[in-house]
């Protein structure tokens, strides 16, 4: 099926997560693509942090419909959630409605230690309320009460390297995104015509990414996150940027990665090397040049030795006019190993 999107078609989207960070850029950038009569739904805890989300969207576009529904969902309850979907259906025109959306983005980093430190019940089950639980009854009640009104929904799950990849003081955080990964890995093949996407935006200068570098247990992740801090992490604005070319391009396979790293990585560091880079290639040449001279020399065996004694001839009559003189050769003179070889076979 196709993947790609239209953001000028009436959309209604839900994002969590929106009061700060990638959730609010998802939803900013959104509105500078939206239709006029589309309508975004802002969830999070903080209530200051969604009224500040709603007034950068209403600077980019007054005409759209924004709500702000203060939610936490470290607390799931499917109950709740049916409530909240149905009040936020009764209060707009669900008309001419074509796609729905939702980004589950809220998240938390969890505990950063190591595996044998993770011993607080209390918190695995907290951190997967809030990371795993509410994700899967909120994007339930999602598809039931929106599939009516939007002919085609998007589902986006924000996700991470770290559920794929093993990363130090992070299992609690990896595995919570690992779950949740194959949940709707799972929900693609038994919803094939919904659009799943499970995106990790890659290295991005956040609050969570600030608490890695001044929480995390491991010394070696802190200075790891704190040298790409310095050279290549992205901007909310840059990864979410791509999260929608990809939706509108449609360049993904449902249910699969659309990620920046380590491509995307390699991109932002060549760019930011772009004055560096033409002289690093440059004096890389040189250097091989020299070694490949050197390795063609060693290989043929081309070693300079200097001749200082006339090569032996054979007797003959003694015919002192003919004597030959040392002054004939010079001692500069150069030979190699093959030309001894020649002269040798001719000889005999």
């Amino acid at each position: 099926m196709a993947c790609s999107v239209n953001f000028n078609k009436k959309s209604i989207i839900f994002i969590t997560g929106a009061s700060k960070g990638i959730g609010r850029t998802i939803a900013v950038e959104l509105s500078r693509r939206l239709d006029q009569n589309s309508i975004l739904i802002l969830i999070a805890r903080s209530v200051k942090g969604l009224d500040e989300t709603k007034a950068q969207i209403l600077m980019v576009d007054k005409s759209i419909t924004v709500q702000t529904h203060a939610l936490d969902l470290s607390n799931p309850d499917l109950n709740d959630y049916n409530k909240l979907f149905q009040n936020i259906l009764a209060s707009i025109d669900t008309s001419g409605i074509e796609f729905g959306f939702i980004f589950h983005n809220a998240g938390h980093i969890g505990t950063l230690k190591q595996t044998i430190d993770l011993t607080d019940l209390t918190t695995w089950r907290e951190y997967y309320d809030l990371n795993l639980f509410s994700v899967a009854l909120l994007n339930s009640v999602f598809i039931k009460q929106i599939r009516p009104v939007a002919p085609q929904l998007v589902i986006v799950n924000i996700t991470s390297l770290c559920g794929r990849s093993p990363t130090l003081n992070l299992a609690m955080y990896g595995s919570g995104k690992a779950a949740r990964e194959l949940f709707f890995k799972v929900l693609a093949v038994e919803e094939p015509k919904i659009i799943v996407l499970n995106y990790s935006p890659g290295p991005v200068k956040t609050e969570m990414f600030e608490s890695i570098i001044a929480e995390a247990q491991s010394e070696v992740l802190k200075k790891s996150f704190q040298e790409v801090k310095d050279t290549t992490v992205l901007s909310t604005e840059q990864t979410v940027s791509k999260l929608l070319d990809v939706l509108e391009k449609g360049d993904f396979k449902t249910d699969t990665y659309s990620e920046m790293s380590p491509l995307m990585f390699l991109l932002n560091l060549a760019w930011d090397c772009r004055y560096r880079l033409p002289l690093l290639i440059t004096v890389g040449f040189m250097v091989l040049d020299v070694r490949m001279q050197l390795d063609i020399n060693v290989q043929t065996r081309r070693i300079p030795r200097p001749r200082t004694q006339p090569r032996p001839l054979p007797e003959q009559p003694v015919n002192h006019e003919d004597d030959i003189r040392e002054d004939d050769i010079s001692d500069d003179s150069w030979t190699t190993t093959a030309e001894e070889t020649v002269t040798d076979l001719e000889e005999y």
